[in-house]
């Protein structure tokens, strides 16, 4: 991660807890009441000071679902080769701004260009000027805007404002869809399409199946060695992965617990425990049907269509996107 700049009005700074074990500077603006544009302006300052260059990501404080792959897909797409290929360094954007399907543009979820003159120069004379409106810097500016459709990364929008409302959004569930049929009906193949459409929404996916086999362990390994000798709990981690062994088979319900609490997936795919129940695609003559709404049917092969599915089935269960 890189630096990390935390803004504050002018007379709010010295009542936060010192954040430097966190690796954060705290920034407050030049003078108070100017609003979001002289937090904008004290962090392209701050960071132009510390000698970095090419793009801040500027992000509200109200935004808690907001991850680190958002702002990379907005600096992908906004200097996208058809986009900037052929700009030299002096005209590539100001500014990348998210724009979601409702058509409303979030300046603080965006990219600003620490290094550009235009807003090192437009950004103070504005605020000079009086006009403390958002929408007029970037009419100022070359600004690129960069369309985030899906219910995932909509969701990262999310405006939190009350601690009551962050509570809420904390003890949310994290949606389940389950994949069942016979064997050869194609629910592997299916969900291994599902998991790259769905991550172009913004949803993130955890995978879970049940086999009526023994699980192989691979033979001569570490983890299995030790395993074999008695250990409860093996982990093998490097590389950037990680792999578990552990004795014992738990219920759905307690592994469903273990990757909700990970935090590491906004919707959990299940292949299998048919006799549970959750929501679920039923696989059957190349067909597939949805427990919860049982008119609906889709081929095997409509992989795009239910992917389509499952994001509205996301949103209904995530409560809708709650838009800043």
């Amino acid at each position: 991660m890189g630096k990390v700049y935390l803004s504050t009005a002018a007379d709010e700074s010295d009542r936060l807890p010192d954040p430097a074990d966190a690796g954060v500077t705290i920034i407050p603006d030049k003078e108070s009441g100017i609003g979001p544009l002289a937090g904008i302006e004290a962090a392209l300052t701050a960071a132009a000071g510390d000698s970095l260059t090419g793009y801040l990501f500027v992000c509200a404080c109200d935004l808690p679902l907001m991850r680190k792959e958002f702002a990379r897909k907005l600096l992908r797409e906004g200097l996208s080769a058809e986009r900037t290929d052929a700009l030299p360094a002096e005209l590539l954007p100001d500014a990348i701004v998210p724009v979601t399907e409702d058509g409303r543009i979030h300046p603080l979820a965006a990219l600003y260009r620490i290094d550009a003159g235009a807003v090192t120069e437009i950004l103070p004379a504005q605020i000079a000027a009086g006009n403390r409106k958002v929408r007029s810097f970037l009419d100022a500016i070359r600004t690129v805007y960069v369309r985030m459709e899906g219910a995932g990364w909509e969701r990262q929008l999310r405006n939190v404002n009350e601690p009551e409302e962050y509570q809420a959004l904390l003890a949310e569930e994290v949606p389940v869809i389950g994949f069942s049929g016979a064997s050869g009906t194609g629910k592997t193949t299916l969900i291994r399409k599902l998991v790259p459409l769905l991550a172009e929404r913004g949803i993130r996916t955890a995978y879970l199946k049940h086999t009526h086999h023994p699980l192989a362990l691979p033979v001569g390994k570490d983890s299995t060695l030790m395993t074999e000798a008695g250990a409860m709990l093996s982990v093998v981690a490097g590389g950037g992965r990680m792999l578990l062994i552990e004795e014992g088979e738990p219920t759905l319900a307690e592994l469903l617990a273990r990757l909700k609490e990970s935090g590491r997936a906004d919707l959990i795919l299940v292949e299998g425990y048919k006799e549970e129940e959750i929501a679920r695609f039923l696989l059957a003559d190349g067909l597939v049907a949805c427990s919860w709404s049982p008119q609906e049917r889709f081929h095997r092969d409509e992989a795009g269509k239910i992917a389509e599915r499952i994001e509205t089935y996301y949103r209904e269960k995530t409560q809708g996107t709650g838009l800043a």
